[in-house]
Order: structure tokens, then sequence, then C-alpha cells
């Protein structure tokens, strides 16, 4: 139940990291010009939210396409299968030794090199999956999809309905404060950088697990080899395209745009 709370955690870490490594910046270029007002702060906390609301936004469509990955292309697509395969020996071996002991105690009297009985070989014990098995893991590949719909709608719904809250909140009240509503440049070249290189490792990642998936010889039951599931790198790398090239093109508008004026309180005070 810990895990997902602290995978949020350990990625909120970098971007509150980043955050402060580039306030400093901010900090150190701008000398004495830097102020640090209410609006502004507000700026920063409506982008702050808005940034973790896509990040858990993003976590929860990964949940959502893997259990749909599941759904189309077969459970073991997406969700490892638990529990260990037991050896069973072939049918044949008992019948096998019977027909050896029987022969040495034919050929017990005789003698000559004609009379040495081979003993026949053993059976090498073949790792199968026995049908209780088999369901049992049936059942806990399908609670893992279940789960996964869960956190999904409800990270996806929860994430969605904060991020749209912080956005009409930025558009609707930094303009009464003298604030530029749209977000900053330093914002959506950070989260660019996030979801690109995002996207630079799971794609080639997630080519390299599904072709290994459908190539690869199909491992032995109860070995510890198991290949990881390609569902869930696949579907990361699915959905954060949109977020890549969402950022991309507001990256774009961004440069494009004037550099925001003076706002200092001198230069207010020159202007009234």
């Amino acid at each position: 139940m810990a895990t997902p709370a602290f995978a949020l955690l350990y990625a909120l870490v970098p971007i509150l990291v980043l955050g402060a490594v580039g306030f400093g910046i901010w900090r150190l270029a701008s000398a004495s010009r830097a102020h640090l007002t209410f609006a502004g702060l507000l700026s920063a906390y409506f982008q702050l939210v808005s940034g973790v609301s896509l990040i858990v936004l993003l976590s929860g469509l990964t949940a959502l396409l893997t259990a749909a990955g599941a759904s189309l292309l077969g459970p073991d697509f997406s969700y490892r299968a638990s529990g260990a395969a037991g050896f069973s020996q072939p049918a044949a071996a008992p019948a096998a030794r019977a027909a050896t002991a029987q022969a040495t105690a034919a050929n017990a009297g005789s003698s000559g090199p004609s009379s040495v009985v081979k003993p026949a070989p053993t059976p090498i014990p073949v790792a199968t999956v026995s049908p209780e098995l088999r369901e049992r893991q049936q059942l806990d590949q399908e609670r893992q999809q279940r789960e996964g719909l869960a956190q999904g709608i409800s990270l996806s719904v929860v994430a969605g309905v904060l991020f749209v809250l912080h956005w009409l909140g930025r558009r609707n009240v930094l303009p009464r404060l003298g604030q530029d509503p749209r977000p900053s440049r330093a914002y959506v070249g950070l989260m660019l950088a996030l979801f690109s290189l995002t996207g630079v490792i799971t794609l080639p990642l997630a080519a390299a697990q599904v072709s290994s998936f459908y190539t690869a010889p199909t491992p032995l039951p109860g070995t510890f080899n198991q290949p990881q599931p390609p569902g869930g790198t696949l579907a990361l790398a699915v959905a954060v395209i949109p977020f890549w090239v969402a950022f991309l093109m507001s990256v774009s508008r961004a440069a494009h745009r004037p550099e925001p004026a003076d706002s200092s309180p001198t230069a207010v005070e020159e202007a009234t």
C-alpha cells in the first residue's frame, strides 16, 4: 500500500530540488531587481500544483493503458504471474524402472558379458505448472488488473480535476493582481525536459521489451529468469507522448512572445 505513495514522493523530490535550483539561479541573475510579491508567489503555487497534477495524471493514464493492454493482448503482456512451478516426474519413469528391475532379476543367474543388462535411463524431471497453480496465477493477474484500473481511474480523475481548478484559478486570479496568467518560460521548459526525458528513455525500452516478448523463446516455468512484462513500459511510452507534444508547442509559443516588462516598484511609480 505504501509503494505508490513512496513512488510519488520520489517523483516530487527532483521537481522540488530543480525548482529550488531554478529559484536560486533567478535570484542571482536578477540581482537587485528580484522582488518576491504575493502575485509572484501565487503564480508559482499555481504552476507547481499544475505540474504535479500532470505527473499524477500521467501515472493514472499509464495504469489505465497497462490494464487495457492486458485485456487486448493477454494478462501476461502486462502483469507478471506470481508463484513458482513444481517439478514432477514424467509418468513413464516408474514403468521404466520396473522393467529394468524385472530384466535384471531374470538374468541374475546368467554369466558372461552378454548377461549384463544396462538400466534404462531415468528421465529428467520436467518443470510443469499444475492446473491449480495456473488458476491461482490467473486470479492474481486479474486482481492486478482490477487494482490497476481502480488506481488509474482514481489518479486520473483527481489529478485532472486539480489541474483544471488550478488552471482556472490562474486564468482568473492572476490578471486581477497584475500578473501574467500564462505559464512562465521556466515552468514550460522544466516540464518539457521532464516529459521528453521520460519519452526518450521509455520509447526504445518499450520497443526492446515488446520485441523480446514476442520473439524470445518462452522460459521454463519455475525458473527465475522470467521476462519483464512489456505492458507497463509501453503504456508509459504511449501516455507521455501527448504531454511531450503539448509542452513542446508551449515552449515554441513562449519563445515567440515578448519578454515580460519590468514591473519593479520604481518602474511602476515612474509610469504613474
